[in-house]
């Protein structure tokens, strides 16, 4: 029998002879605090397994739901493990339910945040975004008054959800409320969570350098083996950046010795995005068939069991198993996986939009509320002191008309303030706060509604798409600060190179586009290369450092792609990443003949 085994076996025997005392308590009377006590053990294991055994966590749950426990605070922690099994299950809204019985309840606070923080994670994988980065509001704002491990886990959590959000500068922020503190994590786990939360916020941000991974070996080293999960999870956002890097044979032999071990704990989520990884890595050596072979294996676990969420693993995954099948000459079966890949593009940036205008709008709202409050404030505070001067009318009547006229002007007051506020908030979410370009949800926007205009008066659109060359290289040469500096520089070349009906927006990282009304494909190519020049000779002495810029530039035009938006982007992301691949610093423009024939075949 293997060790696991008797230890179940052990535990089962404990629980018939926990049972057996409970009628031997009913029959003889007495001893119920000792059974109390039994029952409060069973909580506690089943809490520590929540995530060093997740198997044995549900195995152990099935015998705590049938406890009969002695009081509300312990009925409240078995709803919050129970809430925790049917989210591990899958079963979203029996979870919601019984995270809602533990916030109803009257339980000690640290558990009603910590079922918050539980909620709050469940929501955003539902994409219920704005509901959760409200609940994450709301469990910051009493961060301030609770206990070290608490607080610590309070941030911890909020700058998950940031980042499942996109909201990457705004977690590494919060992060950064538990430098003073981090020596005073109460345990291992607080540690280990911490050390995944972290890892993918460097990751996301382009930020592990030497010092960070560092960091994250040692957080496997001294989780791996009671917490496994945060461990993995932390490990992972490290294996990606050597990936990232190009660091691929190092990366493909760490992950043949984590691969049994991510199977065997059971996480869906974490094990399908092991397979890309270890895809990737194989093929970066050269191993394709084993890459693709891993490919597939990351596609049919996620999609078994995570149908619903398209993550950037899942895209890599299938935009890979397209390019090994295309390099062994199964042409149709490729097009049938970069169909999928271009369908899932297409529904993760929409999630994406989705998350950016869940966040502008929270803001907005929590904006909006205060406003109100304090409109609401002084609105009372002149009622009161007009009651007051009332009750003097027949003394002063011209006191009684001057506080009129106050709360007249208080409340013309805070209404200018507050549609001020409203016309701030507008702009700064339909702009980019580091280019003063659009963002990326209002350049989609405006963007679509120009297509259906020019569409109805049969008019061409030009699209440019262009990305930075080497921009990782110079974050990473001479710091966030220069890289910011080029991001603005090149959006200034974007204004002044575009017409003032051109519509140019920053996407993402160092993505922009530019958008060309009344444009065809010749005019839009040679906007492009306007462009491309005058990046190529930004002066960067004013930075103290002599370096180069360039960017690659994919270029097309409904004409050939249509007046579908995702099709143009499509399209002219092929392209620019062919100009990648042949050199960079150059424009590719959309093959009019190979659009045809794909066309043909779909």
């Amino acid at each position: 029998m293997t060790p696991g085994k008797k230890k179940l076996k052990s535990r089962s025997i404990t629980r018939s002879i926990s049972k057996f005392s409970i009628i031997l308590v009913g029959i003889l009377g007495g001893l119920l605090k000792a059974t109390e006590i039994t029952y409060i053990e069973e909580l506690k294991i089943a809490n520590h397994l929540r995530t060093t055994n997740p198997q044995q966590f549900l195995e152990q749950i099935d015998y705590v739901a049938d406890l009969q426990l002695p009081d509300e605070e312990n009925e409240a922690l078995r709803n919050y493990l129970l809430g925790y099994a049917a989210a591990l299950k899958g079963n979203s809204e029996q979870a919601i339910g019984y995270y809602h019985k533990v916030i109803a309840s009257r339980a000690h606070n640290p558990l009603i945040i910590r079922t918050k923080l539980a909620l709050a994670n469940l929501q955003v994988l539902n994409k219920d975004y704005a509901a959760a980065l409200e609940l994450i509001k709301n469990v910051l704002a009493s961060a301030h008054g609770q206990e070290d491990s608490l607080r610590n886990h309070i941030y911890q959590v909020a700058a998950i959800v940031y980042n499942e959000v996109g909201q990457y500068e705004l977690a590494e922020q919060t992060l950064s409320n538990l430098t003073q503190i981090d020596n005073t994590v109460a345990g291992l786990k607080d540690k280990c969570l911490l050390a995944a939360v972290k890892a993918q916020t460097w990751y996301e941000l382009s930020k592990i350098n030497t010092e960070e991974a560092a960091f994250i070996d040692t957080s496997y080293q001294n989780c791996s083996e009671k917490e496994p999960v945060y461990a993995l999870s932390a490990k992972f956002y490290g294996l990606a950046d050597m990936i990232r890097s190009g660091r691929y044979k190092e990366a493909s032999s760490e992950i043949s010795n984590q691969l049994k071990i991510v199977e065997e704990l059971g996480y869906s989520y974490l094990t399908a995005g092991y397979y890309t990884l270890n895809a990737l890595s194989l093929s970066g050596i050269g191993d394709q068939s084993s890459a693709q072979l891993y490919a597939d294996k990351a596609i049919e676990t996620a999609e078994k069991n995570n149908r619903d969420t398209v993550t950037t693993w899942l895209l890599e995954a299938y935009y890979l198993n397209s390019q090994l099948l295309k390099e062994k000459g199964e042409m149709e079966l490729a097009l049938e996986f970069l169909e999928e890949y271009l369908v899932k593009i297409n529904r993760y940036k929409n999630d994406e939009s989705s998350k950016q205008l869940a966040y502008q709008l929270v803001e907005h709202e929590t904006e909006s509320k205060q406003q109100k409050i304090e409109q609401l404030n002084q609105q009372n505070l002149l009622l009161k002191l007009e009651q007051d001067l009332a009750k003097k009318e027949a003394v002063n009547n011209r006191l009684v008309l001057a506080l009129a006229l106050v709360l007249l002007g208080t409340l013309a007051f805070w209404s200018y303030r507050i549609k001020r506020h409203q016309i701030r908030l507008r702009k700064q979410s339909q702009t980019d706060q580091l280019t003063g370009l659009s963002s990326r949800h209002h350049f989609y926007e405006t963007a679509k509604a120009i297509l259906q205009r020019s569409e109805s008066e049969q008019q061409d659109v030009g699209f440019i798409l262009f990305d930075m060359d080497h921009f990782k290289s110079i974050n990473d040469k001479y710091g966030h600060l220069i890289g910011d500096w080029v991001l603005q520089n090149t959006a200034e070349v974007v204004k002044t190179s575009c017409r003032q009906n051109d519509l140019a927006g920053r996407l993402g990282g160092e993505e922009f586009a530019i958008f060309l009304p009344a444009c065809n494909l010749k005019k839009a190519q040679q906007l492009a290369e306007i462009c491309r020049k005058a990046i190529s000779q930004v002066d960067t002495t004013e930075t103290g450092y002599r370096f180069d810029i360039s960017a690659s530039f994919g270029v097309t035009s409904t004409e050939l792609s249509g007046y579908d938006l995702m099709d143009l982007i499509a399209d002219a992301d092929k392209a620019m990443y062919s100009a990648k691949s042949k050199g960079r610093n150059q424009i590719v423009v959309v093959d009019s003949f190979v659009k045809e024939f794909e066309q043909l075949i779909s």
